[in-house]
């Protein structure tokens, strides 16, 4: 499988400084062609492809004009497209998890890093959890992306916020003086 839509092809077997065409087995459209070198090794970049399969052939001409009867068939798979992006839907002091395509690999960054803070994968339920290192006390700020198994990475997903952390509690301290005041000033006025 190839993730660009012009995939490079290359053989060995050619007619050494032959010329190497190959063809779109659907329509027999010649899609490209180029010279084999002197041991019979050419390389050549096809044309944009749709996604999805293509099966090719390959015909050989030599100096003369003649051309060889076509190779076995090869099928070429093009897939270009990455998935839309992962959701982050609830975390931990040590962990996120979310939602995305199953079997596809989840990157989360934090902070807006680009180097992966976690990867895991998604499960065949959809479901994902990533794990790490608790970062320091404070508010963070994670973002997910999702690759297939050729490579097609999606964008990010949108910020998740949260408080990492146990915020302490206020010092609190109970004056007694003033307790005391407001007491005796409370007794004075029910006495009135």
């Amino acid at each position: 499988t190839y993730t660009t839509a012009t995939p490079v092809l290359s053989g060995g077997t050619a007619l050494p400084w032959s010329v190497v065409e190959l063809y779109n087995d659907a329509n027999d459209e010649l899609l490209a062609s180029t010279w084999a070198d002197s041991s019979g090794t050419w390389s050549v970049t096809l044309p944009v492809l749709a996604d999805g399969s293509t099966d090719l052939y390959t015909k050989n001409r030599n100096e003369d004009g003649v051309v060889s009867n076509p190779s076995a068939i090869v099928s070429v798979t093009v897939d270009t497209t990455a998935s839309s992006a992962p959701a982050i839907t609830s975390h931990t002091n040590t962990s996120v998890s979310g939602t995305g395509v199953s079997g596809e690999t989840i990157k989360v960054f934090l902070n807006g890093a680009t180097t992966a803070l976690a990867t895991t994968t998604v499960a065949g339920d959809g479901s994902w959890t990533a794990l790490f290192a608790q970062p320091t006390s404070g508010l963070h700020e994670f973002r997910a992306s999702q690759a297939d198994v050729v490579g097609n990475e999606s964008g990010l997903s949108g910020a998740y916020q949260v408080r990492i952390g146990t915020a302490a509690g206020p010092d609190l301290t109970l004056d007694q003086q003033n307790r005391a005041l407001a007491t005796v000033a409370t007794m004075s006025s029910n006495a009135v």
